[in-house]
């Protein structure tokens, strides 16, 4: 399934969320058209955020079988809201951002009194799947209060 929401006249926020559950995931409305998101299963991708707005990705819930990849030019925000997430074939997270000295990079942010744990059940590099459990080209900025087990 490929979802690219045209935004409507009051539409004006910046945040997407994505709630995994079990075998599946579901995503809020998108705000605008600039990005679009794929799902398969517990699988999503973000890509083509082509605004000059950045986002806001709420990661939530739990699958033991899912992942998350973001594609963007932008400093965006990945933030954990108390998620469970586990891959079996490759990287449960991966980021591909922007690679430029100039660039803050994407922040993965564990918001506050959440337990956040991510995993990988694979161990071996291929060149289709990273063994990572959060894989990344381009900077990534790990902070946040919550807990974050990987």
């Amino acid at each position: 399934m490929i979802l690219a929401v045209t935004c409507c006249s009051a539409c004006n926020s910046d945040t997407i969320t994505i709630k995994y559950k079990g075998n599946t995931a579901e995503v809020s409305t998108i705000p605008n058209d600039s990005v679009v998101v794929s799902i398969k299963n517990a699988d999503v991708k973000v890509s083509n955020n082509t605004s000059g707005s950045r986002f806001t990705y709420v990661l939530k819930g739990k699958s033991d079988n899912g992942t998350f990849s973001l594609k963007t030019t932008k400093e965006d925000r990945i933030e954990l809201s108390d998620l469970s997430l586990t891959s079996n074939e490759g990287a449960a997270i991966i980021v591909k951002g922007k690679k430029k000295a100039d660039s803050k990079g994407v922040t993965l942010f564990a918001k506050s009194n959440t337990d956040n744990t991510i995993t990988i059940t694979a161990c071996e590099d291929t060149a289709k799947h990273k063994a990572a459990a959060i894989h990344t080209k381009g900077k990534l900025n790990i902070t946040g209060y919550g807990k974050l087990s990987v």
